[in-house]
């Protein structure tokens, strides 16, 4: 499934997260030293909060804007700004899966191009290309105020990591040493980053934190740590763990090197099968973490799950519940004005869908689109629509009311 994240018709965005060779859906039975979540099947329909009469819940409709269309290689989703006035680009052919999964000697496609469109011109202006980045690099996955991580597979088989402007495309090497392949990194409060790391031409991925110019690791004797992902929520941080065909989800407090290591929670998704392109493509679509202390958003990981005859969109709060969705739902987010509900990416629209009451549900755009939280009040969303080629940009504001849809 080596062209699995490749989207290539634009009624399908299943072929940009689509997963293969994973196992059936089990909890794995392996033992070690974390802590373990409840079982998948103990989670299904367990409430978020106190359940409210469903003539109680406030249903949404929502006010549209596109802005316009940008291009991108088929493979990377775009990067919006926190504050939805820039959204950053991976434009011409894309990578190989090599460069995608952090294989050795990587290369960057010799006309790929990472490109910045200013979206604040105006209310309802199209994109505007302000900068080309000047580097050959690939398009990341973390964003902050001051601008998006990159990385670069070196001719030597090491793999930098940057950080890109938004309003001039300069690059900030980050992690640049000249023994290691680094990647898969997310940026977090403060300036915080974490990443996978490994040897050169060798296995097992550990996990890498710096804090205030601070490091510490996980190492890969625990299986191989990929796609690390900030909660939103001070230095809660998740991460993907491999381990012999078997993948789960994992929850810990970064703070500190001691506090990481006695608060690791274990979520298993697969028994076996899988492998790094498995747990890399299941954030494929779903790598923007929340803002950080801007949303009423609990800590939260969304993914695809990947277990086969089961996957669909999850989002796992690691002290209430997973939600699996059905598999015609590609992403999920939860709602910041009531996280009970999430919007949810199908092939058709984005909804809004109850966590707990699955017939509870409204349709809030037509489309398949990738909701965006912003910080702008204005645009609080900005929807991410793949076609070949391009990406629609469209600014989302829902509107609430009690007495079902106010109008769209």
């Amino acid at each position: 499934m080596t062209q699995g994240i490749r989207v290539a018709l634009s009624t399908s965005f299943a072929a940009l997260i689509l997963l293969g060779g994973c196992g059936p859906e089990k909890s794995s039975t392996q033992s070690d030293r974390f802590g373990t979540a409840p079982s998948n099947d103990s989670l299904l329909g367990r409430p978020v909060a106190r359940a409210v009469p469903l003539e109680a819940t406030i249903q949404v409709s929502a006010a549209v804007r596109p802005l316009g269309t940008i291009p991108f290689d088929d493979d990377t989703l775009p990067l919006v700004s926190p504050n939805g006035e820039y959204i950053a680009t991976q434009n011409g052919l894309p990578p190989k899966p090599e460069a995608i999964f952090g294989s050795d000697f990587a290369q960057v496609p010799s006309t790929s191009r990472v490109e910045i469109y200013s979206l604040a011109s105006g209310p309802t202006s199209s994109p505007v290309l302000t900068v080309t980045v000047n580097e050959a690099v690939l398009l990341g996955r973390g964003v902050d105020d001051e601008g998006f991580l990159v990385e670069s597979p070196r001719p030597d088989g090491t793999r930098w990591i940057g950080k890109a402007a938004w309003e001039t495309g300069r690059v900030t090497w980050l992690v640049n040493d000249d023994v290691s392949v680094n990647a898969f990194a997310t940026l977090g409060p403060g300036g915080a980053l974490a990443w996978s790391r490994r040897p050169i031409q060798g296995e097992g991925w550990s996990l890498v934190v710096r804090i205030n110019d601070q490091e510490w690791t996980l190492p890969s004797s625990d299986g191989d740590w990929l796609v690390p992902t900030f909660s939103g929520r001070g230095y809660g941080l998740f991460s993907m763990l491999l381990r012999d065909g078997a993948l789960d989800a994992i929850h810990m407090d970064a703070a500190d090197a001691a506090t990481m290591r006695r608060t690791l929670r274990r979520q298993p998704l697969t028994s076996g099968g899988a492998t790094v392109a498995t747990a890399v493509q299941s954030v494929s679509a779903c790598t923007a973490a929340p803002i950080a202390g801007t949303l009423n958003i609990p800590e939260h990981f969304s993914f695809f799950h990947p277990a086969k005859g089961g996957a669909g969109a999850a989002v796992w709060f690691p002290d209430r519940l997973l939600i699996l969705f059905d598999d015609h739902a590609w992403t999920a987010v939860p709602d910041p004005e009531d996280p009970r509900f999430c919007f949810v990416t199908t092939d058709r629209a984005v909804e809004r869908r109850s966590n707990r009451h699955r017939q509870l549900r409204t349709e809030v755009v037509a489309g398949m689109q990738i909701p965006r939280a912003t910080t702008d009040p204005d645009r609080p969303w900005i929807l991410l629509a793949p076609s070949p080629g391009r990406v629609g940009i469209t600014v989302l504001k829902p509107i609430y009311g009690a007495d079902g849809p106010v109008g769209s």
